[in-house]
């Protein structure tokens, strides 16, 4: 049997790059048999300390939340691990890049910002940077939601790597035009959709089928890793006009959330598709949080990300600007429209279930 190693954001202790990781073992699993798809557990001394279960933190706010919320977030770090451990087919840990040695057939640069040197855990090693293969592949990996702002030295780099790409597929059209421009349009670059759109809304719910939260319904979810005040503003109106809690996964902004958010930290990659997939509404600022919703036929709306190449582009795709507001808008009307029609994403994304097999399917 071939052997493909992959490689990606697998083990940040962030949703989305847990779950695309996931996503994307299962989808070859099942539709390529011949191969055996291990996920190259690469897990840098840096990334472990952005995610360390410690009280260190950059500021006095993080200390005091994380002191006060000790046993919430040591639970979730452990669901995460346990994600992690049971649920990823992953190869022995290595932290150093010199220490990959290559065993396989394939190697597969997989989906995630794993192309974005501005990411606090980058590294060389997820464009296969000197590193000799006869079959190297990418799918859908981004360089962030404004493209990277990447260095003359990264171009030259990047460049140089993708030299040795047998077929490249990225996540958005941002990247691809970056690439583009670096390879002139040498080599062909597809536009593929992330990781998670692969797997069914039915193969998602079988997952968390199990997965129990006490969370009282109905309830808004606002998943967010960086907001504005404005956001948070605009969130607590929407909250307070729809007479709804509002639950918050992660404490972001300082006192905030201590006014009039309800929260729930102690959720690992499970229990936030379960919190999607109950919600009577989301709000986020989160690609991945977006795309579960849309997969969930939820009512959601991305909101003040008019610079997220990645967000808008998917919205677009799939003919959802409507679940886009901003809180300078009068978004009252859209909040109180009780419909999204699913229908158009519906179709478009067995379209592109079909493009990913064919992508595949030339070297596989």
């Amino acid at each position: 049997m071939k052997k493909i190693g992959g490689i990606t954001f697998h083990a940040s202790h962030n949703y989305g790059s847990c779950l695309q990781a996931y996503a994307l073992q299962e989808y070859i699993k099942e539709n390529f048999q011949d191969y055996e798809y291990k996920i190259i557990n690469f897990r840098t001394k840096k990334q472990k300390e952005i995610y360390c279960k410690t009280l260190r933190t950059k500021s006095i706010f993080g200390f005091l939340v994380k002191l006060f919320y000790l046993k919430s977030l040591n639970l979730k770090y452990k669901k995460f691990e346990d994600f992690i451990n049971k649920k990823l087919q992953i190869t022995e840990e290595f932290e150093n890049e010199s220490e990959f040695v290559n065993k396989y057939d394939v190697l597969l640069a997989a989906g995630d910002q794993i192309w974005n040197p501005r990411c606090w855990d980058f590294s060389w090693l997820y464009f296969f940077k000197d590193v000799k293969s006869d079959c190297k592949i990418s799918y859908a990996p981004s360089m962030g939601p404004r493209g990277g702002s990447l260095t003359n030295d990264e171009k030259i780099i990047i460049k140089e790597s993708l030299k040795d790409f047998k077929i490249i597929g990225v996540r958005e059209n941002g990247t691809k035009r970056i690439i583009d421009d670096l390879l002139l349009s040498s080599k062909e670059v597809k536009v593929l959709p992330d990781p998670v759109l692969l797997l069914s809304k039915q193969k998602w719910a079988s997952l968390i089928e199990e997965t129990k939260i006490n969370i009282r319904k109905p309830y808004i979810l606002f998943y967010t890793l960086n907001a504005s005040y404005e956001t948070y503003k605009t969130v607590k109106k929407i909250g307070k006009l729809l007479k709804l809690p509002v639950y918050i996964t992660k404490p972001v902004r300082k006192c905030d959330y201590l006014h009039f958010f309800s929260n729930y930290f102690s959720v690992g990659p499970l229990e936030f598709l379960k919190m999607i997939s109950d919600a009577a509404l989301v709000l986020t600022t989160s690609f991945h949080a977006c795309v579960f919703s849309a997969i969930f036929n939820k009512k959601f709306f991305a909101i003040d990300v008019n610079n997220d190449n990645r967000i808008r582009g998917f919205l677009e795709e799939y003919k959802l600007e409507n679940c886009f507001i901003t809180s300078n808008d009068n978004y009252l009307e859209k909040i109180n429209n009780d419909t999204i029609d699913y229908s158009s994403f519906e179709n478009k994304l067995n379209v592109h279930k079909k493009d990913v097999y064919e992508f595949f399917n030339q070297i596989l």
